[in-house]
């Protein structure tokens, strides 16, 4: 058998393209693989079956079409182009990426310019990487499409970091909140980035399990966040009046110290404890530090300062 040229790709006749139409079908069912969001799964399937066939020594009957289903059943399975051609799965979820990268740049220019990396990116390196960690067989990994769009979020989110490492210029520059609001393209890059940054406080808080609801109170009280009455209840429940009162009070002119040794004896009372409220302030700014590490540790650069965890923390809980 030998590689088809381009003439003999020409010359095929009605039934290969029909044997191989089906086959297309029946491994990329419209029920998973909707022809809405994969507009050109046959243009693309046949073009890769076209350049692995192997012509058959001789020509016409069934025996054809058996060669050629059993050649597009092996070279169009989607583990073994995932495994073989992992550029071919970029062409098939290419309209997928687009779309969803469009959601998220409102702005045309920018939204293409970012598609056009995205997709260098994944061709470059990022499907080898997939294609080395992604597992059929492990029933709890997600879909492959979401698998893929994870990972393309991530890209974008690597390029606009590496565009601009002082994106995240809130508290010094300009508030968090201003940037979430503006319609600028800078600033629906910064939107992404931030949405990103406090996607991951907030796995960071539930590492804390248990101590979660006093470490969430704690930094709100120390940044001065809202502290909400039935927040209040929902994590400490039997909470009366006046420790209400006391914890949803307005310390915005109070200087720290101050302020958590009214705070103390509330939280004495909740811990069943007695200790100094100067234990609990240098408490608190041990979890910050805590955190401020993390959040660090997850850029190549250092991009927060207490002042600027200070913006993240206040508009996370507003």
């Amino acid at each position: 058998m030998e590689v088809m040229d381009n003439k003999e790709k020409t010359g095929l006749n009605r039934m290969i393209v029909t044997v191989v139409d089906e086959v297309i079908d029946h491994l990329y069912p419209v029920e998973r693989f909707s022809r809405s969001m994969f507009p050109d799964i046959y243009e693309v399937l046949r073009d890769l079956f076209f350049r692995r066939f192997q012509v058959p020594a001789h020509s016409g009957g069934a025996a054809d079409e058996d060669i050629v289903r059993d050649q597009a059943l092996r070279i169009l399975d989607f583990k073994n182009l995932l495994a073989d051609n992992p550029h071919t799965v970029v062409l098939l979820y290419r309209y997928s990426i687009e779309k969803f990268i469009k959601m998220k740049y409102s702005l045309r220019e920018e939204a293409e310019d970012m598609v056009q990396e995205v997709l260098a990116r994944l061709l470059n390196k990022k499907m080898d990487r997939i294609r080395e960690k992604y597992d059929f067989n492990y029933q709890e990994m997600p879909s492959f499409k979401s698998y893929l769009m994870v990972t393309v979020r991530n890209i974008c989110i690597d390029i606009i970091r590496e565009r601009n490492a002082r994106l995240l210029t809130a508290g010094g520059l300009e508030p968090i909140d201003d940037i979430m609001d503006a319609q600028g393209h800078k600033d629906v890059s910064r939107r992404l980035l931030i949405e990103e940054e406090l996607s991951f406080f907030g796995t960071l808080l539930d590492m804390y399990f248990q101590v979660k609801p006093k470490l969430e109170l704690c930094l709100k009280l120390k940044f001065r966040a809202q502290v909400q009455r039935d927040v209040l209840l929902r994590d400490f429940p039997g909470l009366d009046d006046n420790s209400i009162a006391v914890l949803t009070a307005d310390y915005r002119l109070v200087k720290d110290k101050k302020m958590f040794a009214r705070v103390n004896d509330v939280f004495n009372q909740l811990e069943q404890k007695k200790k100094k409220s100067d234990s609990l302030r240098k408490w608190i700014d041990v979890k910050v530090d805590e955190l401020l590490a993390h959040l660090n540790n997850s850029h190549r650069a250092p991009l927060y300062d207490v002042e600027k965890f200070a913006d993240l923390v206040r508009f996370y809980y507003q």
